[in-house]
């Protein structure tokens, strides 16, 4: 996709699959490296933030750095419950709950 990438209709989900792939596969420098991306091509705001917030602690978690993990669902989970948590994988909103309360 030609530059900016960002001001194309695909590049929201063009690059959240980038980001599920190489989290799924355990290539997780290049799943950071997507979630720039995504950020630049979300932009801000209360949706935006939810789903980069989600999946930022969704690759920091998968790839073992649950401090990192922790930051991002802490203040999802504390603000809006288990709301965004919703129809994903358990394990995420269990271990949410448990850094909330200062254990990881």
């Amino acid at each position: 996709m030609p530059e900016p990438r960002e001001q194309y209709d695909l590049a929201q989900s063009m690059t959240r699959g980038f980001v599920v792939f190489y989290r799924n596969t355990k290539q997780f420098d290049k799943a950071v490296h997507w979630l720039e991306e995504m950020k630049k091509a979300y932009g801000s705001g209360t949706g935006p933030d939810l789903i980069i917030g989600f999946l930022s602690g969704t690759v920091y978690f998968e790839a073992g750095d649950l401090d990192k993990s922790a930051e991002f669902f802490v203040p999802l989970y504390e603000q809006f419950g288990s709301r965004p948590f919703s129809g994903e994988d358990k394990k995420y909103l269990e271990f949410a709950k448990r850094a909330s309360r200062g254990s990881k």
